[in-house]
């Protein structure tokens, strides 16, 4: 990307403020970011940008290898205090999650308390999923190189997807080209 990610501008909002704002406008709770290391270069805008949106940051010493290394450091941290009924998983590049898609995935969550909750646009399934907590406490106990879609493989007579009709709700931000694109496209929140 030639820049961190996480501070691209997404409709002029830094991409990680973006996600954390919607998360909790959408009603969530409590948001952990887990960000890169204090001491990296992207580290101190990144905590500082995703703190002014409302969360609570993590800067691990060591950048985490995996996605599944930084999830599992997420849900320690909210293991710290009351754990939460259910868990938001999202990847910090999912600039499609808004505050309506939020809401209604939290909806759907507290009519199916015991289910996984996925919104789906057409073939694909996007960000943010809502876990149990018991499901989502089983993460760490999964064999190492897998993640939250063995999870998902394993408790698929639990998993509920919810239909969305924006597309963005399945598309991250990976290449330049996906950047360009998300700016060029109409802002529709």
């Amino acid at each position: 990307m030639g820049r961190p990610k996480l501070l691209l501008p997404i409709y002029g909002e830094p991409l990680i403020g973006r996600v954390v704002t919607a998360l909790r406008k959408g009603g969530a709770d409590r948001v952990v970011v887990v960000g890169p290391p204090g001491d990296s270069e992207e580290g101190p805008a990144v905590a500082t940008l995703a703190l002014m949106a409302g969360a609570l940051v993590v800067a691990p010493i060591q950048r985490p290898a995996e996605m599944r290394d930084s999830i599992e450091i997420g849900l320690e941290t909210l293991a710290h205090s009351t754990a939460p009924n259910y868990v938001l998983l999202t990847p910090g590049d999912a600039a499609g999650i808004t505050p309506a898609i939020v809401e209604r995935l939290l909806k759907e969550s507290a009519r199916h308390p015991e289910k996984i909750v996925v919104p789906r646009c057409g073939a694909r399934r996007g960000h943010p999923l809502v876990l149990p907590w018991k499901i989502a406490s089983q993460i760490s106990s999964l064999p190492r190189g897998q993640g939250v879609n063995a999870l998902l493989a394993r408790h698929q007579d639990l998993v509920v997807e919810l239909p969305v009709d924006d597309p963005r709700v399945a598309r991250d931000i990976d290449t330049p080209d996906d950047f360009r694109e998300w700016n060029e496209q109409p802002q529709d929140d």
